[in-house]
């Protein structure tokens, strides 16, 4: 790799981490999407590479980096070389334990601070600069994440070496019916979204980031069950969850013990939504009422009582809370989300008010023609409804961002309190210069009012807290 590169590759990383604007960084990577050093360092930090260790010396502000024009051009290209071995080394296993520890350690001991700083975060899987996979793969067709074989573009899926995933299909915002005809309306459930990518006897799972542990190793049961029945070239877009919905978290335990994994086993479910045939180069312009149709054939669903959909959604239309929201397939520990055919806002409302009742986040609302988008970005074709208040509430307490991430050194989140006594937690929609200001200033800050949106439901009161604004004339 030519040094130029390598130092174009890390100004334009210390601007993605010094700009809070999405459509700005953005714009910085497509402006420098032909950098191969750039792109090198967005596959280590982002791909499902496993290097099983962490650096112990760590960049910090106060280190500073060096000017480009004082930096050793032959050096720096040096120990990328050297760098690019030792990843190939630790996800090899080559080299492990100590030994592993120590190799890392000394190639950073033996290298610039701005070395260290990015090279430490790419090993850490983590660049800490307020983007991830799902914003890569909006500017680059995704060919150098996954290393078992699977590329998904806007145009279809491909065979390739050392891809990934492009993006879950997401929702919109519903606001009004505004005269649509037919609509799918499944229950929105409150658990880890995941794709799980099947193909040619391999698999991975997907979060919306992109990231896949511990998720693989955790889930893995599932996928054997998966190909004991035959099923591979699919890919199956999914809610897990716990049984009891607060112990949903043990899905994510990095380090599995025999108890852990069998509260996992026994107790976490798979709900499925959507599929998408694998082998075929046009699978996600399917309709989706044929890709529900292959779903249903495809997991060997059990509808209960051999009632038809038709009768199901009649009966939940009716309001009946004790109506399914989910079916038995063939598979232990994989459910598919039942939907009702909503032909007016009235069955769409009647539905949504089931499915709170049911304890559900709210519904999604699906076009029944609609194709799946990969590309990560939101689209009208699925929409979601889930009760959101507005409220005001009074700081009490702060909360010092998960160590880790951009947030680790400033706020993580606030702590607020109604004048009814409600109190949550709102952890979204903060500036980065407002979680720098009121981490410093938390004792100004203590007591003032906000403005805050929240989700209230039959779950929990308080969940998804987003801040608004500081009530300035409240607090005058």
């Amino acid at each position: 790799m030519q040094a130029k590169q390598i130092i174009e590759a890390f100004q334009v990383l210390d601007s993605l981490e010094a700009t809070s604007s999405r459509t700005a960084k953005e714009q910085l990577l497509e402006d420098n999407k032909d950098n191969k050093a750039l792109q090198q360092l967005l596959y280590w930090a982002y791909s499902s590479d496993k290097y099983y260790t962490y650096p112990s010396i760590m960049w910090r502000p106060e280190n500073g980096t060096e000017a480009p024009a004082k930096l050793d051009k032959k050096f720096l290209e040096t120990n990328w070389v050297a760098f690019t071995d030792l990843l190939s080394k630790l996800v090899k296993r080559e080299i492990t334990g100590n030994a592993a520890q120590d190799a890392v350690d000394a190639l950073l001991n033996n290298s610039y601070w701005w070395e260290i700083k990015w090279f430490g975060r790419a090993l850490s899987h983590d660049l800490k600069a307020g983007f991830g996979a799902r914003t890569i793969n909006k500017i680059w067709d995704p060919k150098f994440f996954w290393s078992t074989g699977v590329v998904v573009t806007a145009t279809g899926t491909t065979p390739s070496e050392n891809v990934a995933f492009a993006g879950t299909m997401l929702c919109a915002k519903y606001s009004a019916w505004n005269g649509f005809g037919t609509r799918f309306v499944e229950p929105k459930l409150d658990g880890y979204r995941l794709c799980l990518i099947m193909y040619k006897g391999e698999y991975s799972f997907y979060t919306r980031s992109g990231r896949c542990d511990p998720y693989n190793a955790n889930l893995k049961h599932i996928v054997d069950r998966l190909h004991a029945a035959g099923i591979d070239n699919v890919m199956l877009d999914a809610e897990v969850m716990h049984e009891d919905w607060n112990k949903t978290g043990v899905i994510k335990h990095k380090h599995l013990t025999a108890e852990v994994l069998k509260e996992i086993k026994e107790h976490v479910k798979l709900y499925v939504f959507d599929c998408v045939d694998w082998n075929s180069d046009t699978g996600h312009q399917v309709k989706l009422e044929q890709r529900k149709k292959n779903l249903i054939k495809l997991l060997g669903v059990k509808i209960p009582d051999d009632r038809s959909l038709e009768q199901w959604s009649k009966i939940i239309l009716k309001g009946d809370t004790t109506a399914p929201w989910c079916w038995d397939t063939k598979i232990d520990g994989v459910k598919v989300l039942s939907w009702i055919d909503a032909r007016s806002e009235k069955e769409l409302n009647d539905a949504y008010a089931v499915f709170l009742e049911q304890g559900h986040e709210g519904a999604v609302i699906k076009d029944p023609i609609g194709h799946y988008n990969y590309t990560g970005r939101r689209t009208a074709s699925w929409l979601k409804h889930k009760p959101l208040e507005t409220v005001d509430a009074q700081i009490v307490g702060f909360e010092l961002g998960t160590v880790g991430t951009k947030n680790e050194d400033r706020l993580g989140a606030m702590h607020v309190k109604t004048a009814d006594g409600l109190q949550f937690k709102i952890g979204i929609g903060f500036k980065d210069h407002e979680r720098d200001s009121f981490w410093t200033n938390q004792k100004v800050m203590m007591g003032q009012w906000v403005e805050a949106k929240f989700q209230k439901d039959n779950v929990a009161d308080g969940r998804f807290g987003r801040f608004i604004r500081m009530r300035d004339d409240l607090n005058a």
